[in-house]
């Protein structure tokens, strides 16, 4: 988790593309809206993805999709 000032916040998902170009980076930042499509979409694996049993056991063991959240 990468905590930055709004300022910054491009420039860090730029150094980690460019660092870490495997790692799977979101940012964490926008409305409320847009911030719960981020957590509901982006934070854990998806049924579709993956199997109901698999997704399951991820989100008790807190198994995220990313690797490097960017957030204020």
């Amino acid at each position: 988790m990468i905590v930055a000032p709004l300022t910054l916040i491009a420039q860090w998902q730029s150094e980690a593309a460019l660092w870490a170009p495997d790692f799977n980076t979101i940012v964490y930042h926008g409305s409320a809206a847009a911030r719960k499509f981020i957590a509901d979409n982006e934070f854990y694996y998806l049924e579709p993805f993956v199997s109901r049993k698999d997704a399951q056991q991820y989100k008790l063991k807190n198994v995220t999709k990313f690797h490097i959240l960017v957030t204020t």
